[in-house]
């Protein structure tokens, strides 16, 4: 039932962001909803699950894009790790600091992306222009976070604790 579940969210947020929020343009840039999923389940689960579903959100993205394949699931898995590594210490004991933390860790994640590709030989996506990628990416995110959150938790389920005694 969970797959199911993962199924059914991953897919509406993928059309949501093919068909709706690529329609939405502000300064030519588009929001980025799916860099949430990583974020959101850094949030809700742990850096296993995050990365993981980084890596594959990322990698379903990179067949929509002209970037290099592999790309986004690389820069989604690691900001994934990185909020999961982050929320340990702080967004568990302060949920209003959710919306906030989803903004700048979508904001680092398109400035990431921008440098992977410089790296990978696309220097193009490495410009100025990207810093309106990272201000509308950033500010959607974070509108976006609460809803995202939840569905991802509801798709998830809870977190198996580690060492639990199963009486």
């Amino acid at each position: 039932m969970r797959v199911l579940r993962i199924v059914v969210v991953f897919v509406a947020l993928l059309e949501l962001q093919l068909h709706v929020l690529n329609g939405i343009s502000i300064w030519g840039r588009h929001p980025l909803i799916l860099l949430l999923i990583p974020i959101a389940a850094a949030m809700e689960g742990d850096g296993t699950r995050a990365v993981i579903a980084g890596f594959m959100g990322g990698l379903v993205l990179d067949l929509y894009l002209e970037s290099p394949l592999g790309l986004s699931a690389l820069v989604f898995a690691i900001v994934g790790y990185g909020v999961a590594s982050f929320e340990r210490g702080v967004i568990r004991a302060d949920r209003w600091l959710q919306p906030a933390v989803a903004g700048v860790a979508s904001a680092l994640g398109v400035f990431g992306f921008g440098i992977a590709t410089a790296i990978f030989g696309h220097p193009e996506y490495f410009r100025l222009s990207l810093v309106g990628a990272v201000v509308v990416v950033g500010v959607a995110n974070t509108i976006f976070a609460v809803p995202v959150v939840r569905l991802v938790r509801w798709a998830l389920g809870p977190v198996a604790i580690h060492g639990a005694i199963n009486g």
